[in-house]
Formats: C-alpha cells, structure tokens, sequence
C-alpha cells in the first residue's frame, strides 16, 4: 500500500526550502492556534503560488511583480495567471479561494482573532459548509485514495477543520512544487537539446 502523505510531503518540504522557511514550518503549522494557522497558511500558499509562476514563467527578474498579485483575483490575480498556465486546476483554485475568504474573515476584524475553526463553520449556512468542505476537506492522509465522499469532507469541516485544511494544503504545496520540477526539467531538456545541436 502506497503511503500518499509520505509522497506528498517531500515536495512540499522542498517548496518549504525553496522558499526559505525554516525546517518543520509545514508540520508545525498543524499545531498553531486556528487564527495563526489559517493566516500562516495563506501566507505560505501566496508565496508558493507566486514561486510558481516565476518558474513556469522564467521570469526571475518579476519575482517582486509575481508576489505583490493578488492571490484571488479571478481576473487579473495570480489564480488567473495560474490557471492560464496550467498550474492549478479547478479544485486548487478553488481550495486556494476559499482559504483567502476564510482568512479575510480572520484578519479583517482583530476580535476573531480567539475565533476556532470549528465555531466558525458552525456558524454558516450549510450549503455555505458545504460549499467550504468540498474546497477544504478533498484530501485525507489516512485513505488510501485522494478523494473523500461529499458526507465525509463534510463531517470533517464539522469535526476537525483544522486537519483538513492542513492535509490539502500541504497537497496543494507538493503539486506546486512538482509544477516547477517539471518545469526545469523541460527547460533543462531544451537546454540540452540546443547544445547538441549547436554546430
């Protein structure tokens, strides 16, 4: 049986590197507090968009560029250049909308800053939960398969939200790293490709 968490967790910890956090951030995220873990993990998944399109794009010199985009901006943020690029499907972008919302809720009014995952869902509508559980909970480690049941994300948005969004994130992050792994490998391939070819 294949351990997917110990195949997705090495990218994103070279995602982690590549964007100069500390070693053991992903996994310490999962114990923060609900306020600093939802900001923290915006924060993480922006840069590691923005480190994306840089590689896809090998535009080193707009590095700055990439990162003062707004994450998710539908028309002219990095989610749109993403999808543009095929670096994010439909259900990245929306796990990475969602996140931004929640972590508008978060960050907008200092009083939520003792607000808990769990009380927050709890206090939406259900098709809004809904909605959240399928952006949130469509990955869980402890399956053997990616993908969880409508009833199961749900149950885990009510139950442990935390852990749930966490378990996407860090697939999120592992994609993202794999994108820009092939993307050097392609352009390494031309590289190649064009000395040999040199006379």
């Amino acid at each position: 049986m294949v351990d997917f968490y110990a195949e997705v967790i090495e990218p994103a910890r070279q995602l982690e590197a590549e964007l100069g956090l500390p070693g053991g951030f992903l996994e310490r995220l999962e114990q923060e507090d609900d306020w600093s873990f939802v900001v923290k993990t915006h924060a993480l998944i922006e840069a590691a968009v923005a480190h994306a399109l840089v590689a896809r794009t090998g535009l080193n010199e707009a590095q700055e560029f990439f990162a003062r985009l707004e994450l998710s901006n539908n028309k002219t943020g990095k989610l749109a250049l993403s999808e543009s690029l095929g670096l994010l499907n439909s259900e990245e972008r929306k796990f990475i909308r969602s996140l931004s919302e929640t972590r508008n809720f978060f960050v907008h009014d200092v009083k939520n800053v003792g607000v808990d995952l769990r009380t927050y869902f709890g206090g939406l509508s259900r098709d809004k939960r809904k909605h959240l559980a399928a952006s949130f909970c469509y990955v869980d480690f402890s399956k053997t398969e990616i993908a969880v049941t409508d009833a199961e994300a749900l149950k885990r948005l009510e139950t442990e939200p935390k852990q749930a969004m966490w378990s996407t994130a860090i697939y999120v992050a592992a994609l993202l790293q794999l994108q820009i792994d092939t993307t050097r490998a392609k352009r390494l391939v031309t590289e190649y490709k064009l000395q040999i070819s040199e006379p």
